[in-house]
């Protein structure tokens, strides 16, 4: 039986608190429909009649929100977003918060709290909705919108296909029985990272606290614990769409997501603590930033997606997030998605393509629909062209947006069929209505399974001109055969550009290489996304069951976590460092350049390979007159490394002062003397240590 499934925006009763998941005329077929092996688009159905009619551009209540207020308006009460006469809302608005405060109080609004710049969440009587709307404060109201989309996606079974068992000689790994067990030292994971020598030199984390922001399972931690990969979490915070839940909450309704995410970070740094949170929307994430902050945490780390909330260029509400957190000297560290292009056995001897992303300009296919006509989807795999883009019933779709933000944009509406072209969701925002962005989040789509569907792009108006649009969808899952890689890298959070944030890629620890499935940048603004790539696809126990005994850990969900882990090795060791300094020091020393030669939109600054560790400082000893030789006291590294030197008066180098001793000149007479130490080993990056100066020479 078909089930109405929510994707962006839905009330789900989990356990013991609710969590946010969540034409008119018909043109006669064209060759790219036929091309593609899509059903004719003269099997294309007309608009149904219960199809509400576009808002107006007058309108301070989004498209969605009206929806749920004409069903309320007709009788309808059970409605999941409406409790006890009551709906949370989001509410844009161009002026103080006290002023919007007032304004919401006296349309009886409660528990509302700042999200953003321009943004807060409250709860407001349905009734009230109408007569809100109407404040010249606000510019517009919403649901809404989640940021905390579900786990990574599991494409074969969202494709219907059975999971393909690996091969030993496939993974080039001995069998089930012999794979190492995650959390031990020498795992797949430290080898790769390479924290091995640091733990060993009492780098293990000791000290650090380390936010996770995810969902958990509690029977899989439980597990977990007892084979001692996790522990007990020092905090846990629990806030759905503005309400606050027992910390007990955060084990019901979750998975063993959040639980690989712990034993990941504390695989690389067993002795760091652990503060758990579960949240959705942007004033959710906010508070818990607050409750992270309070206990000082440091390190945020968040392998998630989310709905499309800002132009993709870190300017969006889940980018003030980050900015707010890095403000709180918290380190952002954030998974870049699951969105890039992979090729996979279709079981039967052939082979299915997908990715998670399009992006491409606007192109007509003839195809009228909606008032408009169907965008062309064309790809990067070579596929034909069609005019409608094809996916999966249970794929999380986190947006259409284009980037067209100014006065007078364009104006597209978003259709989802199902494989007979009957329409099953939509969504039909007025561009160019006050605080109307332009993005296109379906409210609910109407299938089941994973059974195929389709979206169809409509350009309803022109607006200001199409010819430079540039136009995103994105889904944390597949989209068929018309997919690109450039720029997938542009899920909310991982779009950051601030410094103290990180977008991390995955590097598969079997084939050595990026995965396939990694998002890559550049975005729509031409940065270089992601930052930088780490291991992935690494044993773990909480993905081990009797039917996977390798319990392996993949995607970029894999990778960020291990960056955070190694963020608090280094943060132990340097406890007063920013959160800029924290991320910029990942990217440019804890990296092995991977790739095309320095940064690139694959894996960023380099995949993460731990430093080499100074364990103590190189040091001068000798008397200190002149005439008299001084020697260098080695420093130690927790490798065995070559050495070069050179020594320095005041501060200043000694030209040609580069042995491992040093006869103190007259001119050096009244000064301090100090020695550099420079260490290098194949593999690692050079680094350098300086010795103290010493008391001031005397004459002979």
């Amino acid at each position: 039986m078909a089930q109405s499934r929510m994707l962006v925006r839905r009330t789900v009763a989990v356990g013991a608190f609710a969590a946010l998941i969540g034409g008119l005329l018909v043109a006669p077929a064209q060759a790219v429909g036929d091309e593609s092996g899509l059903p004719p688009a003269s099997d294309l159905k007309p608009l149904p009649d219960a199809v509400f009619e576009k808002q107006p551009e007058t309108s301070s209540i989004d498209a969605g929100l009206q929806q749920i207020l004409d069903r309320w308006a007709d009788g309808e009460r059970d409605i999941p977003e409406v409790t006890d006469g009551a709906i949370r809302v989001e509410v844009l608005h161009e002026v103080a918060y006290a002023e919007i405060e007032a304004v919401l109080d006296a349309h009886g609004a409660s528990d509302t709290v700042p999200a953003v710049d321009g943004l807060v969440e409250t709860t407001l009587p349905i009734d009230e909705i109408a007569g809100t709307a109407e404040s010249a404060e606000l510019t517009l109201l919403r649901l809404p919108v989640v940021l905390s989309a579900p786990v990574e996606p599991d494409p074969e079974t969202e494709l219907g296909l059975e999971p393909v068992e690996l091969r030993e000689a496939d993974t080039g790994l001995p069998g089930a029985e012999a794979i190492q067990r995650a959390g031990a030292a020498g795992s797949d994971l430290v080898s790769r990272v390479r924290s091995t020598s640091w733990n060993k030199a009492g780098a293990n984390g000791a000290g650090v606290k380390v936010g996770i922001i995810d969902y958990f399972d509690g029977a899989k931690w439980n597990a977990s614990r007892a084979r001692g990969d996790v522990k007990a979490p020092s905090g846990v915070f629990v806030q759905i769409a503005g309400q606050r839940y027992a910390d007990s909450s955060i084990w019901t309704g979750g998975s063993e997501h959040g639980v690989a995410v712990a034993e990941t970070i504390l695989d690389i740094a067993p002795k760091a603590k652990i503060y758990l949170a579960t949240v959705s929307t942007a004033a959710d994430h906010r508070a818990a930033v607050n409750y992270f902050a309070g206990k000082g945490v440091r390190i945020i780390s968040r392998s998630l997606g989310a709905a499309f909330d800002g132009p993709g260029n870190g300017t969006g509400p889940s980018a003030q997030v980050v900015d707010y957190a890095v403000k709180k000297k918290i380190t952002w560290i954030n998974s870049a998605g699951n969105h890039g292009i992979e090729t996979i056995s279709d079981g039967a001897g052939g082979t299915i393509t997908y990715g998670g992303y399009w992006r491409g300009s606007w192109q007509g296919s003839g195809v009228a629909y909606g008032g408009g006509e169907l965008l062309q989807f064309r790809s990067s795999t070579g596929a034909a062209p069609s005019y409608l883009l094809e996916s999966r019933c249970g794929v999380f779709f986190q947006g259409m947006r284009w980037n067209d933000w100014g006065t007078n944009p364009t104006d597209y509406d978003l259709y989802v069929f199902d494989a007979g072209l009957d329409l099953i969701g939509y969504s039909q925002k007025t561009q160019g209505q006050s605080g109307v962005q332009p993005i296109e989040i379906p409210e609910n789509v109407t299938c089941s399974g994973n059974e195929v569907i389709y979206y169809g792009v409509v350009k309803y108006s022109e607006g200001n001109g199409s010819s430079n649009d540039r136009i995103e969808l994105m889904a944390n899952g597949p989209f068929l055969d018309n997919v690109v890689n450039a720029g997938s890298a542009s899920q909310p959070f991982a779009d950051s550009k601030n410094s103290g944030a990180l977008a991390v890629g995955a590097v598969d620890v079997v084939t050595k290489s990026i995965a396939p499935y990694s998002s890559r940048g550049p975005l729509i603004d031409g940065r270089i996304k992601p930052d930088i790539s780490a291991a992935a696809n690494f044993t773990t126990v909480a993905y081990r069951s009797s039917s996977d005994p390798k319990g392996r850990f993949s995607g970029t969900s894999a990778a960020t976590p291990a960056v955070a882990g190694a963020a608090a090795l280094i943060l132990q060791k340097n406890r007063k460092w920013s959160a800029k300094k924290l991320a910029t020091y990942l990217r440019t020393h804890a990296t092995k350049d991977r790739g095309a030669k320095g940064r690139d939109s694959v894996y960023g600054a380099g995949e993460l390979r731990m430093p080499l560790l100074n364990t103590k400082k190189v040091s001068v000893k000798g008397t200190k007159k002149v005439g008299k030789r001084l020697k260098v006291s080695a420093g130690k590294w927790t490798e065995s490394v070559k050495r070069k030197y050179q020594w320095y008066r005041n501060g200043k180098a000694v030209k040609g002062a580069k042995a491992k001793s040093y006869k103190l000149r007259a001119k050096d007479r009244g000064k301090r003397i100090s020695v550099r130490e420079t260490v290098t080993r194949s593999g690692y990056k050079s680094d350098s240590v300086i010795s103290a100066r010493t008391s001031k020479i005397k004459k002979r």
